[in-house]
């Protein structure tokens, strides 16, 4: 549920949650509020609620803490998973190239350790995902996952909700409030997006992370630090270390095992296990046929950049599909990108990019003019059959079998 704080008349959005308390007291609730204060935060914490949000809020922040709020009430159904079935589940992280197999192994060897893990990768390409399969995955999976947002959480906030504090700490603080570190006992707490920390919330985490123990707002009992820590970042880490925004003592705390996200524009030979997965979800989710993609409309895919990586490429389908007038996705269907210009980029990688879309127009015109055989394709290009199945696979174009349809 997503609750306004401010209702008007009647009951406000309070005794709302307490209502829902006593009668669903297992259902998520996402508080909203116009006021950001940290009394109204924790008062909306301390009655129940799953998570809190602002009024000025953006569709990806919104989704993120109905997600999270989904994940928790999932956890708690189910306290524990079987490694097996878990290792199953690590499908999330979608792709057979060669990186993010790489991805993969870096991800069990990580489960394996209890050791601190920095997580790097543009926007988009799945850090989030990641961090939850090194927990699932390790020996603590039957404990909490506790992500902090470190881009969203206000600074006066910070402290409250990641130490928690005692009664009286603060006007407001009428009752004892756990943070998220000790909400993680014994789990996982993931720092995303940990180099937008101000410097002096670098400075307090670091001596958590030193001493292994904090204490709450208001207490004078030191309480242990029980969680595993990873942390995530779409920045260049080291470079903020080197300007002197991020703490390199922190730095060196975090960067135990460190797990790099390619973007998806260099792993280009996943974006068609990618939209299959994606558009079979969002088939699901729209209640409605999964629609056939085109060999012209994957043409069109491939030959995009993707500067927001995977989280672009969803909303791009999901935007077509819901645009689109049949069961058949065409290169019309996608208005999303088509109108857009292509990434700027160095001349080395654009004049790159601009011969790949040659070679994939180029092939897939003469493909389907051959009735996507291989062998008289290859011999009309003047290429080896070896020679041309090499450049398709290299493009992303080769399904492995003798011949390639004109659709795909």
């Amino acid at each position: 549920m997503l609750l306004d704080i401010e209702l008007g008349r009647g009951m406000d959005g309070f005794q709302t949650l307490e209502a829902i308390r006593s009668i669903y007291p297992d259902l998520p609730v996402v508080m909203n509020s116009k006021r950001e204060d940290v009394a109204t935060v924790v008062r909306a914490m301390r009655q129940g609620a799953s998570d809190y949000i602002g009024k000025s809020f953006s569709r990806d922040e919104l989704l993120l803490k109905v997600k999270r709020a989904i994940q928790h009430r999932h956890l708690a159904e189910e306290p524990g998973f079987l490694r097996g079935e878990v290792r199953e589940r690590i499908s999330r992280l979608v792709g057979d190239s060669r990186s993010m197999r790489a991805v993969r192994r870096a991800v069990e060897r990580s489960a394996a350790a209890p050791s601190g893990v920095l997580i790097t990768g543009e926007s988009g390409t799945g850090k989030k995902l990641v961090a939850r399969d090194i927990h699932d995955l390790s020996e603590c999976a039957a404990k909490p996952f506790v992500p902090v947002d470190c881009a969203t959480l206000p600074e006066p906030l910070f402290e409250s909700m990641l130490f928690g504090h005692q009664r009286g700490a603060f006007t407001g603080a009428d009752r004892s409030h756990r943070g998220r570190i000790e909400l993680a006992d014994g789990g996982t707490l993931f720092f995303d997006e940990i180099a937008e920390l101000p410097r002096v919330t670098q400075s307090k985490l670091l001596r958590v992370i030193q001493e292994r123990r904090f204490l709450r707002l208001g207490s004078s009992r030191e309480r242990d630090l029980e969680a595993r820590l990873i942390a995530a970042t779409n920045r260049d880490i080291e470079k903020e270390v080197e300007d002197g925004r991020f703490r390199s003592d922190l730095y060196y705390r975090l960067n135990v095992l460190r797990i790099h996200i390619p973007p998806l524009r260099e792993r280009l030979d996943d974006l068609a296990s990618l939209t299959a997965f994606i558009l079979q979800k969002k088939a699901q989710e729209l209640k409605r046929p999964v629609p056939h993609m085109t060999a012209e409309a994957m043409q069109l895919l491939l030959s995009w950049q993707w500067p927001g990586n995977v989280r672009e490429l969803e909303n791009v389908l999901e935007n077509a599909m819901v645009n689109s007038a049949g069961d058949r996705l065409q290169p019309e269907d996608f208005s999303s990108i088509q109108h857009l210009q292509p990434m700027a980029a160095d001349f080395a990688t654009a004049r790159k990019a601009v011969m790949e879309r040659f070679e994939r127009q180029y092939l897939g015109t003469t493909l389907r003019s051959c009735h996507g055989n291989i062998s008289k394709t290859a011999r009309r290009l003047g290429l080896s059959r070896c020679g041309l199945q090499k450049i398709l696979k290299r493009l992303g174009m080769h399904n492995g079998s003798e011949r390639i349809s004109g659709e795909m």
